[in-house]
């Protein structure tokens, strides 16, 4: 699955056919530009971590823990948009 070139509209066919279940989506804004679409979802394996890390070395994870049943903990899997590779762009040439 990693030889496929990365594509933000193909993320979630890509987290399916990974075994990944996610159950909230979104964006992750930073001053009004969306940087991130994210995924969210429990048991996620870090094989299958590792197998998006390959498709896409800048996706970011992180996990959450609810704040009434602190045994839930869930993992967010975000993908960068192409506001993110704009600002690493200009980051990199200032």
């Amino acid at each position: 699955m990693s030889k496929n070139k990365y594509r933000i509209s193909e993320a979630a066919g890509f987290l399916y056919r990974l075994g990944v279940n996610f159950w909230e989506t979104g964006t992750i804004d930073k001053g009004g530009q969306k940087m991130f679409d994210y995924y969210k979802g429990d048991e996620i394996t870090e094989e299958q971590l590792k197998a998006v890390k390959e498709w896409c070395p800048h996706a970011t994870t992180f996990g959450s823990q609810s704040q009434y049943a602190p045994e839930q903990k869930s993992r967010i899997i975000a993908f960068p948009k192409a506001a993110y590779f704009r600002e690493l762009k200009a980051s990199k040439s200032a």
